[in-house]
């Protein structure tokens, strides 16, 4: 289940600003480094039990996936601060650095659950926009955030935090772009804590890479706001809507950025872990294409059949109508010609509808062939077919009401020029029913 929940209101706001404020000036002012972690997830657990509070109300599954993320990347900073409190933060990675590598995925999907699922184009829109721009990223960044002294799986982790931060924000800003509801309350403090979060992550990651190793740093006050601004997102499942077909800007973009990468590095060598999402960018990116091809494929034969007669397999009159405003639109001149069967009503009486569905379908096969390279031919429902043909195409006017006829049955004409006999598509209709019932009535 997934309520509704309102904006955080302002007493509540008031409350945690008198709560959190000297926690933040705290984490200014400390140099202790346990100190320093402990004070921040004092804020993550202020952060948490907001955000739990929220998913208990809600249920939500967007709530739920943020709430687990806040809960995991808390869980991180408490764990580090007991090991830096005990002297215990001697190796590289600890158990915080993988608490924290955990949270990555949750924050992920509460974001990709509030984009309204539009079919798979969407998200394979944004995944590949996300791989495109956090390869560029990559390939400027990871450059200067390699840390020296790790084991190889101490640097593998470093860079996993760097590669996590910039997937982090380049799906958000993807799903911003995707959702066109940046301007939403709930989209501007989510990417506002994502912003805070990810980004202050990437500023401790250029620290930590530096001459001088500065742990404990006022700019961290990010982390802890980031975790506030994400628990008073309350983000709202996004509910299901219709797919729709688009064309693939984004993935084009994003997949010409990874390209780039790729093309820079047979130059100047560029970090492992921006070759590898520019690699997976372009391999989705080939995906959305082919995902896009099938779409389009789909689309089509949807408005073929929306325009097809299903018995007889010729157009039908939304059709008809549609061909006419083309046609009055070119003004290249065009015939209109009309047919009502004449001793059908008796013959479906006689034979029943089984016979009389199977003539109108031959008749609908015979009109077709007999209009072919000349024309297009439509039912306009009961026994009532019609022929829009080049305005000089008398000998397939002819071929289309001799294919009228079989077993008795005949078929009834009117015709009319159009742009010369009528100037709009109601008027030519008007005017050739008019001639066909005067024809039926002659015969």
């Amino acid at each position: 289940m997934d309520r509704s929940v309102p904006p955080p209101p302002r007493r509540l706001l008031a409350l945690l600003g008198v709560i959190t404020a000297p926690l933040y000036v705290s984490i200014a002012l400390t140099d202790s480094p346990a100190l320093h972690q402990g004070v921040i997830a004092a804020v993550g657990v202020v952060a948490l039990i907001v955000s739990g509070h929220t998913a208990v109300r809600t249920r939500g599954s967007a709530q739920l996936a943020l709430t687990t993320g806040i809960a995991l990347w808390t869980s991180g900073a408490i764990v580090a601060a007991v090991q830096l409190r005990g002297g215990l933060y001697t190796s590289y990675p600890t158990a915080a650095e993988w608490l924290w590598l955990s949270s990555y995925p949750a924050l992920l999907v509460a974001v990709m659950l509030m984009v309204p699922r539009w079919g798979a184009g969407h998200w394979l829109d944004g995944v590949v926009a996300c791989l495109g721009a956090s390869a560029a990223g990559a390939a400027l960044l990871m450059p200067h955030l390699t840390v020296n002294g790790l084991s190889p799986l101490g640097g593998a982790v470093a860079s996993a935090f760097a590669i996590g931060d910039m997937l982090l924000i380049g799906f958000t800003i993807a799903a911003l772009v995707i959702s066109r509801r940046s301007l939403h309350p709930q989209y501007r403090r989510l990417a506002c804590g994502v912003l805070l979060l990810a980004g202050t992550d990437l500023l401790f990651a250029f620290r930590m890479a530096g001459p001088v190793e500065d742990y404990a740093n006022w700019v961290d006050i990010g982390w802890a706001a980031g975790l506030m601004s994400l628990a008073l997102a309350r983000p709202r499942s996004a509910r299901r809507e219709p797919a729709v077909g688009r064309v693939p800007i984004i993935p084009v973009v994003s997949s010409a950025a990874a390209l780039s990468v790729l093309v820079v590095d047979h130059y100047h060598r560029v970090a492992d872990g921006a070759i590898w999402l520019a690699v997976a960018g372009l391999a989705l990116g080939m995906a959305r294409t082919v995902e896009a091809a099938r779409t389009g494929a789909r689309l089509a034969e949807a408005e073929r059949l929306a325009h097809t007669d299903d018995l007889t397999r010729v157009g039908n009159r939304r059709r008809l109508f549609r061909d006419l405003g083309d046609a009055f639109e070119s003004g290249t001149g065009a015939r209109l010609a009309l047919f009502d069967l004449n001793g059908f009503k008796a013959l479906n009486d006689s034979q029943g509808h089984a016979a009389g569905d199977a003539l109108l379908a031959e008749f609908g096969r015979r009109l077709t062939d007999a209009v072919d390279g000349a024309g297009t031919a439509y039912r306009l429902g009961g026994d009532e077919f019609c022929v829009l043909l080049d305005a000089r195409a008398d000998e397939a006017l002819a071929r289309a009401g001799a294919a009228l006829r079989q077993d008795g049955v005949t078929a009834a004409t009117g015709s009319v020029l159009l742009g010369v006999e009528a100037t709009d598509p109601t008027q030519a209709l008007r005017l050739a029913d008019a001639r066909m019932y005067a024809d039926k009535t002659r015969n």
